[in-house]
């Protein structure tokens, strides 16, 4: 199991040691090296004996000769009274185990929002009530509507991003022209009314943009995407029910009649009475 802590220590004390290797490596060095190496392991939970210097590497080291005697006694070579390991391969392993380690550090988490610690219906309710619809995702061979867990945190930080917001005076003008009003497509939908269309969606898409409005309260805007949401997850359903459909789409009438929005929305309002008349 890797421990940050622990990793930090050894970690560090190898690199120190890496960027000061000393000139002759003797057996009190090689055991030094082998004590950050076992921190190391103890750190991460890795075997690392791969880089470790193996016994028969640190022997004495050759110092020197002698010449056979005069008489033709044999020559000898003089070693150190110290074992040593070979510089180049010292080295080498160090090398080795430098960049293996690379590969170990930690890498850095990406950062958490404010929404990755909310449980799976908390999701789906901001989901619906910020109007985040779901994908269409090929499964067994036929569309399915999905929205997984990471699917709506990245849209509900996407709405957070200040770019990605109206501003309010957009929103206002926008519920105010004339165009919106007459474009609105309840009065084509109502002639073939169908749930599940786009046509269908888009129509209710709008009264998100109407429930902006400052004119409503806040109570009120949130009644209204409250409303909103339960329509849409019967949109979105296999069996939609026309009847809960039906029944949001008056209370949201209910809402615009009693408020000045009427006044902005009388066009409107038209189609969504023929679009509920044609709702069974």
């Amino acid at each position: 199991m890797f421990d940050q802590k622990k990793w930090s220590i050894a970690y560090i004390k190898f690199k120190g040691y890496y960027a000061n290797i000393p000139p002759w490596i003797k057996a009190p060095e090689v055991a030094y090296y082998h004590e950050l190496v076992s921190a190391l392991e103890e750190a991460s939970g890795e075997d690392l004996s791969h880089f470790k210097i193996p016994a028969d590497r640190v022997k004495p080291k050759a110092i020197g000769a002698q010449r056979g005697s005069y008489r033709g006694g044999p020559g000898h070579t003089i070693f150190s009274s110290e074992s040593y390991c070979d510089d180049d391969f010292f080295k080498s392993q160090l090398d080795a185990l430098n960049e293996y380690l690379k590969t170990l550090a930690p890498k850095p988490s990406a950062p958490r929002s404010k929404y990755d610690e909310l449980q799976d219906w908390q999701l789906e309710e901001l989901m619906v009530n910020r109007g985040i619809k779901p994908k269409r995702e090929l499964i067994n061979g036929r569309e399915e509507w999905v929205a997984p867990r990471e699917y709506i945190i990245a849209a509900l930080i996407r709405q957070d991003s200040p770019s990605e917001r109206p501003s309010s005076t957009v929103i206002n003008n926008y519920v105010t022209d004339s165009n919106f009003i007459q474009n609105s497509p309840g009065a084509s939908i109502t002639e073939g009314l169908d749930l599940k269309s786009a046509d269908f969606a888009t129509f209710v898409e709008n009264f998100k943009t109407i429930a902006l409005s400052e004119k409503l309260s806040p109570a009120e805007r949130g009644e209204i995407n409250m409303h909103i949401g339960t329509i849409q997850l019967h949109i979105n359903s296999p069996t939609p029910s026309g009847t809960i459909i039906k029944e949001s789409l008056k209370s949201i009438k209910g809402i615009f009649e009693k408020t000045a929005v009427s006044l902005l929305t009388s066009g409107f309002l038209a189609s969504l009475n023929a679009v509920i008349a044609k709702i069974s």
